[in-house]
C-alpha cells in the first residue's frame, strides 16, 4: 500500500505542472496523516535485529548495525534504527521492513510493548554518537522500555 502511494506521489511530482497548489497541499496533509497514524500505533511485538556493517560481509561484534523490528496490530512490520544522518529531525528513524536487506537477522524476540512507535523512536534518541548513542545502545534502550 505504501509503495503504491509513493508511486502515486512520484508520478504526480514528475508532472507537477498538472497539479494545482491545493492538490500538493492535500497530498502533503495525507502523507503527514499517515505518518502520524504510524507513530501513534501501538506496538504488538519488538525484535532485536542486526546486520553486518557495510562494507563487511559478516557481523564482527560491534562492527555491525542494530535496530528493532516492530510488529503492529495490523501485522505490518517496521524497522526502528539509529544512525548518523539517517533522518532530518532525528537520527532514529522508522522505515518499512520492505526496505530491509536479507542480511538482517533476528537476534532476540522480545516483548509485547505497552508503548507506541513514537515511544520507541523517542527511546532511540535524537542524535547519533559513536561513543554515547550508537545503533546498539539505541536498540538496547528501546528494548529496555518493557
Amino acid at each position: 500500500f505504501l509503495l503504491l502511494l509513493l508511486f502515486f506521489l512520484h508520478f504526480h511530482l514528475q508532472n507537477m505542472y498538472l497539479l494545482e497548489k491545493l492538490d500538493v497541499a492535500l497530498l502533503l496533509i495525507f502523507f503527514q496523516s499517515l505518518f502520524m497514524t504510524l507513530l501513534a500505533s501501538p506496538v504488538y511485538e519488538a525484535e532485536l535485529v542486526r546486520r553486518p556493517k557495510r562494507p563487511w560481509p559478516v557481523e564482527l561484534g560491534y562492527i555491525s548495525h542494530s535496530g528493532v523490528r516492530v510488529t503492529l496490530e495490523d501485522g505490518s512490520q517496521w524497522l526502528i534504527h539509529n544512525g548518523s544522518g539517517n533522518g532530518i529531525s532525528s537520527d532514529t528513524v522508522v522505515v518499512s521492513d520492505r526496505f530491509m536487506s536479507s542480511k538482517w537477522r533476528v537476534r532476540q524476540r522480545h516483548w509485547t510493548s505497552p508503548g507506541t512507535v513514537s515511544d520507541l523512536v523517542e527511546a532511540g534518541g535524537r542524535e547519533y554518537s559513536l561513543w554515547s548513542n550508537n545503533c546498539h545502545q539505541a536498540a538496547e534502550r528501546i528494548l529496555d522500555l518493557q
